[in-house]
């Protein structure tokens, strides 16, 4: 398939919905970081969506809490490592920090690929803490 994230997202009900939209305010700020890459076709959408493309176009990133029909293991991004990758990975991570355990992490890149998104987001949300590998990628994503 070449170079994949996967995640599955839980349901978020009402008890949820304020992580929400702090995870729709911080994929504002990556997406709009100084040096950040160009991202096309922006969608943010405070009650369920998060949706950009890459500049070069390869695949478009969403993140949907309502679904839109997807299974789980349905939910995957293939970035080719273009450079959109870094935006798509720090939102990533950005979910995974705000919905703890309702959001589950794969990726066909280790730990280490992440790197240059765990700075950016260490960067831009200096009081939050890094997830470790282990936090990071714990769950089930069937990919």
């Amino acid at each position: 398939m070449g170079y994949t994230h996967y995640w599955n997202l839980q349901p978020v009900g009402a008890e949820q919905r304020d992580a929400w939209r702090a995870l729709v305010a911080d994929a504002r700020t990556i997406l709009e970081a100084p040096g950040a890459p160009e991202a096309a076709d922006v969608t943010l959408y405070p009650d369920d969506m998060i949706a950009f493309e890459g500049v070069p176009p390869h695949e478009t990133f969403m993140l949907d809490i309502l679904g839109t029909g997807r299974e789980p293991g349905d939910w995957f991004c293939k970035t080719a490592r273009k450079p959109y990758d870094l935006l798509v990975t720090a939102v990533l991570l950005r979910a995974k920090h705000r919905l703890g355990d309702r959001v589950s992490l794969a990726s066909d890149g280790t730990y280490a690929d992440w790197a240059p998104a765990r700075r950016l987001v260490a960067a831009l949300f200096p009081d939050d803490p890094e997830l470790g590998e282990a936090e990071l990628f714990a769950g089930d994503v069937v990919t």
